[in-house]
C-alpha cells in the first residue's frame, strides 16, 4: 500500500470518529499550548529581567521614605505612581562617597480629559544633561539636545516620530522612540523635567520623584546605599540586586508551578488520548481484520495506527500553540500587572525553535499514546495467529 492510499485510509478512518477525534485534539491542544505558553511567558520574563535592569543604568534608585512599593511599580510596571521629594536630594546624594553619577525623574499622570488627547498616560520628567538611561536606549540617536516642546515615548505607546500630542493643554511633537525595554518604560512618556516645572510652576520648588544613582565601579551598592540612609534620613533605597532577587523569587514560583500543573495536565491529556484513542482502535476491529485477510502487514497496521495518533496530536499542537500564544499576547499587560514583573518577549529564533520543540513534543504524545492500542493488537494478533496454527 502506496503513502498515498495510507494517508487515504487515515483521513477515512478519522471521519468516522469524529467525536474522538476531536477529544484528543482539544486534549494535545491543552497539553502542548500550555507547555509552548508557560515556557515564553518564562522566557520573556527573564529577558525583561536582563534588559530592563541594564536599561535602567542605576545600581540604586532613591525615593522617599514608605514608597518602596510604588517605585518598583513605576519603574517595572510602568504604573502611574504620584510622589515627590525635595531636588535637592540629588545634590545631597551625588555628594555620598562612592557615587558616580545621578539623574533625577518626576514622575506625573496625565488625565482622561479635554486638556489631554493622549488620555490617562504615565509621564515621566527627566533631566536630559545628567540622564544616563533615556537617550541611550533610543531606537535612533537625538540629532540635538530636546527642546522644552518635546517628548520621548515608550516602545508601546501608539504615537509615531513627528505626531503632536497635547498634556494639560501644552502641545508636545514625538522626536524619539525607545527600544523595547521590558520594563514600565515602554509605557512612559518622557518629557524635559524642566517643561514640568514651568507648566505647573514648580520652578522654585523643582521636586523630584527618584533619583537613579550610579556607584563606582570599586565601591558595593550595598555600603553606599547605607551612606545614603545614614546621611539622608527621609529616603529609601531600592537596589539593582534587590529589584533582580524579588523578580527572580517570584520566577523561581512561577517555574515550579508552571512545571506542576503543566505536568498534571499533560498526564491528564496523554490518559484521555489513550482513552480516545483506544476507542477508535477497537471500533475498527473488523477493519483491521478485514485488512489483515486482504495481505495487510503486522506492520503496516502499526504504522495506521502510529500516523493516526501523531497527525491528531501534531494538529492539536499547532492549534494549541496558536490559541495559547493570542491569549497570551492579547492579555500581556493583564498578566504583567498582577505578577509585577518586566516582560519582553524573545527573538523570533528562540520562538520559532520553542514551536518546533513544542511540536516534537506533539509527536512524543502521539506515540505514547498509540502504544496501548498497538500492544492490544499485538496480543490479539498472536492469539489469532496461535488459533490458526
Amino acid at each position: 500500500m502506496d503513502s498515498f492510499s495510507l494517508f487515504y485510509l487515515i483521513k477515512q478512518n478519522l471521519k468516522r470518529a469524529s467525536f474522538e477525534t476531536a477529544i484528543i485534539i482539544f486534549s494535545a491542544a491543552v497539553a502542548v499550548g500550555i507547555l509552548f505558553s508557560t515556557t515564553l511567558f518564562v522566557k520573556s520574563i527573564e529577558n525583561g529581567l536582563q534588559t530592563g535592569t541594564s536599561v535602567l543604568g542605576a545600581d540604586l534608585v532613591v525615593g522617599p521614605k514608605g514608597y518602596e512599593t510604588q517605585m518598583q511599580t513605576a519603574l517595572v510596571i510602568g504604573e502611574p505612581a504620584i510622589f515627590s521629594m525635595n531636588g535637592s536630594i540629588e545634590q545631597q546624594v551625588a555628594a555620598i562617597p562612592g557615587v558616580k553619577k545621578t539623574s533625577s525623574l518626576l514622575f506625573l499622570e496625565s488625565l482622561e480629559a479635554e486638556c489631554c488627547t493622549a488620555g490617562s498616560m504615565f509621564l515621566i520628567g527627566f533631566n536630559s544633561k545628567t540622564d544616563f538611561t533615556i537617550t541611550s536606549f533610543l531606537k535612533t540617536n537625538l540629532k540635538k539636545p530636546l527642546n522644552k516642546n518635546e517628548i520621548i515615548i515608550g516602545s508601546e505607546v501608539w504615537y509615531n516620530i513627528g505626531d503632536s500630542v497635547k498634556f494639560y493643554n501644552c502641545s508636545f511633537k514625538v522626536v524619539g522612540i525607545l527600544k523595547p525595554t521590558g520594563i514600565g518604560l515602554d509605557r512612559a512618556v518622557f518629557m524635559p523635567i524642566e517643561t514640568i516645572y514651568e507648566n505647573f510652576g514648580l520652578k522654585d520648588v523643582k521636586p523630584v520623584s527618584v533619583v537613579l544613582v550610579q556607584i563606582k565601579s570599586s565601591e558595593k551598592s550595598e555600603q553606599v546605599a547605607e551612606f545614603i540612609t545614614s546621611n539622608l534620613s527621609d529616603v529609601s533605597i531600592i537596589t539593582a540586586d534587590k529589584l533582580r532577587d524579588s523578580v527572580k523569587h517570584q520566577l523561581r514560583s512561577l517555574r515550579q508551578n508552571s512545571l506542576i500543573v503543566g505536568s498534571i495536565l499533560w498526564a491528564i491529556s496523554l490518559l484521555t488520548i489513550c482513552i480516545a484513542f483506544s476507542g477508535i482502535i477497537n471500533g475498527r476491529r473488523n477493519e483491521m481484520r478485514s485488512l489483515r485477510a486482504k495481505g495487510a502487514s503486522q506492520g503496516l497496521i502499526f504504522k495506521l495506527i502510529v500516523l493516526e495518533a501523531i497527525l491528531l496530536t501534531t494538529i492539536g499542537g499547532f492549534l494549541g500553540i496558536i490559541f495559547c500564544t493570542t491569549i497570551a499576547y492579547s492579555f500581556k499587560n493583564l498578566i504583567v500587572a498582577s505578577l509585577r514583573v518586566p516582560y519582553l518577549w524573545p527573538t523570533s529564533l528562540y520562538i520559532g525553535s520553542l514551536i518546533v520543540s513544542s511540536l516534537i513534543f506533539a509527536i512524543l504524545t502521539g506515540l505514547l499514546a498509540a502504544l496501548y492500542p498497538i500492544y492490544g493488537n499485538i496480543l490479539e494478533y498472536r492469539d489469532v495467529s496461535s488459533k490458526n496454527n
